[in-house]
């Protein structure tokens, strides 16, 4: 797991912040931040209080869902770069998570990102804060493909939102967001093949 601070130019942190809460940016309402099966598989683990999450689709598996794509597109070459390597996308998509003053301490169901390709040596996930937030993303020491459920977890790291700052992990590591208490979490979710 690589964690890079100041990852983009302040400029286009700043115009995918205005983006996002754009009127005519289109957030759609989720239930449960995984699928409902998903969550009924961790109910008896106590650390997990599933909470809603508002999700835009921007790319998924070769096809642009958003007008805000030409936007979001330049941010591969800031990975290439920062990380190394060459890839492709699998997945751009943003998340929201609103504020839930009872969750706190919890984090929301574990899940992979390792859906797109059998080969998951290859697949890595970056996630982009554009916001500081108190709502951490737990990674754990589990790994998995297709979500099958690991009923042991153990916390490897835990990450607190903080804007402009960049996780690149392996997509087959169980990891959960959690509720803020403060203030609206939104996240930049990129799912990646490495093509190098």
């Amino acid at each position: 797991m690589l964690v890079y601070e100041n990852f983009l130019p302040e400029s286009y942190i700043a115009d995918l912040s205005s983006a996002v809460i754009a009127p005519d940016f289109g957030w759609h309402y989720n239930k449960y931040t995984v699928s409902d099966s998903h969550v009924s598989s961790y109910k008896k683990n106590v650390d997990i209080r599933e909470s809603i999450l508002y999700t835009h689709g921007i790319f998924m598996n070769g096809i642009i869902n958003s007008d805000y794509y030409p936007l979001f597109h330049p941010i591969k070459y800031f990975i290439e770069d920062r990380f190394g390597g060459k890839y492709e996308f699998q997945r751009i998509k943003m998340n929201m998570l609103p504020p839930n003053y009872n969750y706190k301490g919890k984090h929301n169901t574990p899940h992979s990102d390792c859906f797109f390709d059998d080969d998951t040596s290859k697949t890595k996930t970056v996630l982009v804060y554009l916001n500081d937030s108190d709502g951490d993303t737990y990674f754990f020491d589990q790994y998995s493909f297709a979500n099958v459920v690991e009923p042991n977890l153990t916390i490897h790291k835990s990450v607190t939102p903080k804007r402009n700052c960049a996780v690149m992990f392996e997509s087959n590591r169980l990891h959960a967001s959690s509720p803020p208490s403060s203030s609206v979490r939104f996240t930049l979710n990129i799912v990646l093949k490495d093509i190098a």
